[in-house]
């Protein structure tokens, strides 16, 4: 995300009119994807590599604290 965000900015910046705020809504977007992508990412990875996380049980309750965690943060009050 960290090369791709800059890249979209760009992009989303070419046509718009003068005093348009489309990279910074880009950057917002890509943010809100970021948080929610990298607990998907870590589900299934998890179903990728099953051996490694039966050996390392202990890393399974890693991902499930960091995912409880960030969606108490970003719930909607």
């Amino acid at each position: 995300m960290m090369v791709l965000t800059p890249i979209f900015m760009y992009i989303s910046n070419i046509g718009a009119a003068g005093g348009e705020q489309k990279p910074l809504i880009t950057l917002g977007h890509m943010m809100v994807i970021t948080i929610y992508g990298a607990p998907v990412v870590a589900i299934l990875s998890s179903l990728l590599y099953r051996k490694w996380f039966l050996r390392n049980w202990w890393f399974v309750f890693i991902i499930i604290l960091t995912i409880i965690i960030t969606v108490w943060l970003t719930k909607d009050s």
